[in-house]
């Protein structure tokens, strides 16, 4: 197989330390940790109280109002804010692409914890964290190959990896 060249062309960050790629990147510039006490839920059950929390509203990104995505949960319409960012940023027209070859790839480390609240630790095994990457494929018409890939703080680096893979034996549509 000939080597395929493959770019990165749009990246969207909706994280603890920033709701979009520049404020993130503003954050890790200027080396802001937001890591802090959990508020969202109560986390008596579990043995960890600190983490990484959204806090505050959303923000659109790349066209997408937030006020749209109420059908959704909290994780999902993280996901679709940060795709609609790197959609927009990579200059990609989705009606320009075949839906059955256009497809999503996701990294997570938790996925929809605060569904988690039940309090039963034997929950988070069953935690399903596929559905943020059905609701990007969802929403913007994606029909092609999904994946999501859960192993901590690597999960973005090999979501990457693994749509370069599909991109490169023509399991999805390249751009251009």
């Amino acid at each position: 197989m000939d080597m395929v060249q493959i770019a990165v062309t749009g990246v969207g960050v909706v994280c603890a330390n920033g709701k979009s790629r520049e404020e993130f990147w503003d954050s890790v510039v200027a080396g802001k940790a937001a890591i802090g006490p959990l508020e969202l839920f109560d986390p008596a059950w579990m043995p960890c109280k600190i983490a990484g929390e959204i806090k505050g509203g959303l923000v659109p990104a790349g066209g997408v109002d937030p006020d749209d995505l109420a059908p959704f949960n909290r994780s999902a319409r993280f996901a679709i804010l940060a795709a609609a960012e790197a959609i927009e940023q990579s200059g990609l027209k989705l009606s320009d692409v075949d839906p059955y070859r256009a497809g999503a790839v996701m990294g997570t480390c938790q996925g929809t914890l605060p569904e988690m609240e039940v309090g039963d630790v034997d929950y988070a095994p069953f935690d399903f964290m596929h559905l943020s990457c059905d609701a990007v494929a969802h929403y913007f018409g994606l029909r092609g190959p999904r994946a999501v890939i859960s192993n901590a703080c690597a999960a973005g680096g090999n979501a990457v990896g693994l749509a370069r893979d599909k991109l490169c034996h023509r399991m999805a549509a390249r751009a251009g």
